[in-house]
């Protein structure tokens, strides 16, 4: 009696043979996508999450979980449709039900197009507020998208009015933008770069306002 042995690199399969047939599939489960950052951004009565991959291989889907306490139990809130992208693809969600006040707890799986489910460890979170009115603090948010090109939002809140210049600098140290200057009332702002007389590489924006500076990185990739 004669066997044959079938080799495959992702579904098994039955090989054709004119005898009795055994085989094999030699299947390594790889991860269906590079994850480069998962975000949380706190708004008015509403939490934008947004995550960044390098690359995706056979991606199917990701689900959104959320919990109200980092190590609690998370239930899924979101599944949202991959693009199967293989260069960086940046993706968002916004989770509206939820109440001022309250921090939320989020993580994200992905799912490939064989079933395979992918829990990333990463936990963010956030705090919504019941209005964009008056900040209690002064804070520098991380640019979304990040990496971008060519646009990305810069997003600040100052506790007092006060002259508030935001700018961007290259890594030599040289002024490239003023995306702010001028006197600012106290509350939350937000600011847009286009980049696209620039070119591809990491740039710090800080901002000023009073005697308070915050600074922060981003990547510009084309």
């Amino acid at each position: 009696m004669s066997t044959c042995a079938y080799t495959c690199a992702n579904t098994c399969e039955q090989a054709t043979c004119a005898s009795t047939c055994v085989w094999t599939c030699d299947y390594t489960c790889e991860e269906p996508i590079s994850l480069v950052s998962f975000n949380a951004r706190a708004g008015q009565d509403e939490v934008v999450i947004s995550w960044t991959t390098g690359s995706e291989v056979d991606n199917y889907r990701f689900v959104i979980w959320r919990s109200n306490s980092a190590d609690g139990n998370f239930a899924a809130i979101a599944d949202l449709q991959a693009t199967g992208g293989v260069a960086t693809t940046n993706y968002n969600y916004t989770d509206a039900n939820v109440n001022a006040g309250v921090t939320y707890y989020y993580r994200l799986s992905d799912i490939s197009i064989y079933g395979y489910e992918t829990v990333h460890e990463m936990v963010v979170s956030a705090t919504p507020g019941a209005s964009l009115g008056l900040a209690a603090d002064f804070r520098l948010e991380q640019n979304y998208p990040n990496p971008f090109n060519p646009e990305t939002t810069i997003r600040f809140s100052v506790p007092q009015t006060a002259q508030t210049v935001l700018a961007v600098f290259d890594m030599s140290g040289r002024q490239v933008a003023t995306l702010v200057n001028g006197s600012l009332s106290a509350g939350y702002h937000q600011a847009v770069w286009n980049a696209s007389d620039m070119t591809s590489g990491l740039y710090i924006y800080r901002l000023t306002s009073g005697d308070l500076t915050a600074s922060g990185k981003m990547i510009l990739t084309k």
